[in-house]
């Protein structure tokens, strides 16, 4: 009993110790308030001790406190870059290109990270702990809607799918990722089906048939900010709303048009 005590009060030394050892050597260290924001050293996930589980607990509730924060904003060309040039944009649907342009330049002000700090958290607690389903859930949708972080949500949520293959939730997420913040409908048209294959609703099948109409693209969102909004509070749950009324009336208008 003695010695199982004292394996954890030594991985807890270890791991304290790691973390501040990595605060004081990394140069670029930012202080925002009170806190610092200090990606785990990639070492970490060699060094737990036999409690891995227990790290990757504490790092995700470290990373939930602050998924808003983003440490250093794209420059917005290569931001553009980034967003927009992607060859399937033209099978998108000219009305929901519209309403996703309008959306893109009232968050223009919101800092645009790549593979930033909330990234490389949710990395480690996926190293240090593959099958933690809610990390590849909530982690991957929040990288996208929050801090626009692009590169880092698609990462997080396809590592996600390799790692649960069956999980249907985790296909519809990354679908609708790729169809709202990278623009690639053939991707999100794909993980729509594999999404239908492995036991989707039925209505997820009848929206990877129409993933390819105005109509089916703004279901998608819709719905994926629905997902998102049950996470929220305060401003940003006030935001994720204006969204969805913007959506919903793209949503009402591509129908009429489909049904002439």
């Amino acid at each position: 009993m003695l010695n199982k005590y004292m394996k954890i009060l030594i991985s807890l030394f270890v791991f304290i110790t790691i973390i501040l050892v990595s605060q004081n050597q990394l140069s670029h260290i930012q202080k925002l308030n009170k806190y610092f924001y200090v990606p785990p050293p990639k070492a970490i996930t060699h060094m737990h001790f036999g409690y891995k589980e227990t790290f990757a607990d504490s790092l995700w509730l470290r990373a939930i406190q602050d998924f808003d924060y983003c440490e250093e904003e794209e420059d917005q060309s290569q931001q553009k870059e980034n967003h927009f040039a992607v060859e399937n944009k033209s099978l998108l649907d000219d009305k929901f290109k519209s309403v996703l342009k309008t959306i893109e330049d009232q968050n223009k002000n919101i800092p645009t990270c790549k593979k930033g700090w909330v990234y490389q958290m949710l990395d480690t607690v996926t190293e240090l702990s593959p099958r933690f389903k809610t990390a590849y859930l909530m982690g991957g949708t929040s990288l996208g809607v929050i801090v626009k972080d692009y590169e880092g949500a698609s990462a997080i949520l396809e590592k996600g799918m390799a790692q649960f293959p069956d999980d249907w939730r985790i296909s519809y997420y990354a679908a609708s990722h790729f169809l709202n913040d990278r623009q690639d409908l053939k991707k999100a048209a794909k993980y729509l089906e594999i999404a239908a294959e492995h036991g989707a609703p039925p209505w997820v099948n009848s929206l990877a048939a129409r993933a390819y109409t105005g109509s089916g693209q703004a279901e998608l969102a819709i719905r994926r900010l629905l997902a998102f909004r049950e996470y929220t509070t305060g401003s940003l749950r006030d935001e994720v709303d204006q969204r969805i009324e913007r959506l919903k009336k793209t949503y009402s208008e591509a129908l009429k048009s489909e049904k002439k």
